[in-house]
């Protein structure tokens, strides 16, 4: 039988280090989870959408950049599922704060679904544009913690 390797994936070829090539294999199974899980959520209810993220919790493959290459996608109602199982904030108030688009509120909510302050930019960015948050409401995060 043969075993899987690296060349099985696109990674950098640059990449010398072991921490390089373990970084740009989970960043394929990202991107490959996400698109799996996009397809097969593709016109599924919001409680069948909750549900796979539960499962996806319990098996510890709901990770933070999983989400954001959710949100990335456009599936707000998985991000909204996963970000309330992250947190153990109700649905709605998730969803509520999303809408609003409390910057601060915002913030400390990702930071409390463990999303690294490096993808923090982005993660809020992308909620902006797929929320259709206004300047006026921007969700920039505090440089100063």
């Amino acid at each position: 039988m043969e075993h899987l390797s690296s060349q099985h994936f696109i990674i950098d070829p640059n990449a010398k280090s072991r921490a390089e090539r373990a970084k740009a294999l989970e960043d394929a199974y990202t991107d490959a989870l996400s698109e799996a899980l996009c397809y097969q959520l593709e016109g599924a209810s919001p409680n069948r959408i909750h549900a796979k993220a539960i499962e996806l919790k319990v098996n510890r493959k709901l990770t933070p950049a999983l989400m954001l290459a959710m949100v990335q996608r456009g599936a707000t109602v998985f991000t909204e599922s996963a970000l309330a199982l992250s947190t153990g904030r109700a649905l709605l108030e998730i969803r509520d704060m999303l809408k609003s688009g409390d910057g601060e509120t915002l913030e400390a909510t990702l930071h409390a679904a463990s999303v690294d302050h490096a993808l923090m930019p982005t993660f809020l960015e992308t909620l902006q544009e797929c929320y259709g948050i206004s300047a006026s409401k921007s969700l920039t995060p505090r440089l100063v913690r």
